[in-house]
């Protein structure tokens, strides 16, 4: 019995259709292009995706790393949070104090302007009040 081997290019190059019968095969009677894509498709997520057994006790101590990395960086993002959030609070306090001593420091001015208008006609009334006592007792 001769052993006949075929590479992958000439078994996809073959047309879909087409079938060959191989005698080292001895469990196949034909084999199709289907399933030889079929075949390469299961090994390319076997290769990828699977581990050995060999590797059970390491992946399952990576999936505990894993789960205790995750949970030390849920408490971190908590923290941040929890941060974030006592800074925005404290800004906006700070913001709120700014703006009422805006409000106060508005209210301030208004007033002494008025006090400084009010002053200004006071000294007019007492310069004209001088100079008309002025003309009338001194001329």
């Amino acid at each position: 019995m001769e052993n006949t081997h075929f590479s992958l290019d000439e078994l996809l190059s073959l047309s879909p259709n087409q079938t060959f019968c191989n005698e080292s095969f001895s469990f196949m009677n034909e084999l199709t292009i289907q399933d030889v894509e079929s075949e390469l498709r299961n090994r390319e997520e076997c290769e990828g995706g699977e581990e050995g057994e060999g590797s059970r006790k390491r992946s399952h101590r990576e999936d505990e790393e894993g789960e205790e990395e995750r949970i030390k960086r849920e408490k971190k993002r908590e923290s941040d949070r929890k941060s974030a959030l006592r800074y925005r609070k404290k800004k906006k306090s700070e913001a709120e104090k700014l703006e009422q001593k805006v409000n106060e420091l508005e209210e301030k001015n208004k007033f002494l302007k008025n006090e400084v208008n009010q002053l200004s006609k006071e000294f007019l009334e007492l310069r004209d009040f001088l100079l008309i006592d002025f003309i009338c007792n001194h001329l």
